[in-house]
């Protein structure tokens, strides 16, 4: 037998060549290339929301610097103290997605000089498939469930925001349901984890992309242990999946199947049976934007 024989030992070569051809687990771009774009995501969703905030702020109140301060300190204090200035942060989120998945086909393409979809891994894999995803999801929403109310904790900026108009409500559950599963996913586990998994290895890019998940979510769930242990099981799991299917579309079907749920009960939420516990309110507690 040839010494060339694989092994599952054999780490992946790097692609220096530009015959290498790209796959999921071999991408035509570097670690650094890849924090780089996971960087501009994060920036990017917060710039675009802070400046729907400051177009609407001085639109409405002009451009008295001491009405801004007051206005900017009365919402510090009560976040639903102006609930159309909530909405102005939010209806540029969807837009911002849609900007994180063009910024992450320039990288995985080249500028379109490769395909984007094998690339990622865009694919059911023989050892994941769809019903798989769908089980994966149910124990995933039961596990969060059971968490968040042993753990509890105060009521979430998330609940706030849901709370404060139904403009609010129904943009954050359009976007977590449509936008937010695929710019996560194509950013995280389809971009950042394979670059890291060639330098580190399997097992610390498993460690490091779910920590790096759950630390973008803990600003919205600071005060809420439980949520926030909630989240970080769920991109554990999902990486996991990554992991061992090698491939992104299990991981994006148990993230929108997941998202859609949770749309769903904060579409209905002021019509379902309402509780004084802050950590009970439903699965909304849940629902996650990038």
């Amino acid at each position: 037998m040839s010494d060339s024989t694989y092994s599952p030992e054999t780490p992946t070569p790097e692609p220096h060549a530009m015959h290498d051809a790209p796959s999921p687990d071999n991408p035509p771009y570097s670690l650094g290339s890849a924090v780089l774009l996971w960087v501009a995501a994060t920036l990017t969703l917060f710039v675009v929301s802070t400046i729907g905030g400051l177009v609407y702020m001085v639109a409405v109140y002009g451009t008295n610097v001491e009405e801004l301060r007051q206005f900017a300190a009365n919402v510090s204090e009560n976040l639903n103290f102006d609930p159309n200035f909530i909405l102005a942060n939010l209806v540029l989120t969807s837009p911002t997605h849609l900007i994180q998945i063009g910024l992450a086909w320039c990288l995985v393409t080249g500028f379109g000089k490769r395909p984007f979809w094998s690339t990622l891994g865009w694919h059911w894999s023989k050892n994941f498939g769809l019903w798989a995803s769908i089980l994966t999801t149910i124990g995933l929403l039961g596990v969060g469930l059971l968490i968040s109310n042993l753990i509890g904790g105060e009521k979430t900026q998330v609940e706030q925001i849901i709370e404060s108009s139904t403009g609010a409500r129904l943009t954050i559950a359009f976007a977590a349901a449509l936008t937010a599963p695929f710019a996560e996913e194509v950013v995280y586990r389809g971009v950042l984890f394979p670059a890291t998994q060639r330098r580190t290895g399997t097992l610390w890019a498993i460690v490091i992309v779910s920590t790096l998940f759950t630390l973008v979510h803990v600003n919205q769930y600071y005060n809420n242990l439980g949520v926030i242990t909630a989240v970080g099981i769920l991109s554990l799991a999902i990486t996991i999946v990554r992991a061992y299917s090698g491939s992104l579309l299990p991981c994006f079907a148990i993230h929108t199947i997941f998202n859609s749920i949770q749309a769903v009960v904060i579409v209905f939420q002021p019509y379902l049976p309402q509780t004084d516990d802050a950590t009970k309110t439903g699965l909304h507690l849940f629902s996650r934007l990038f």
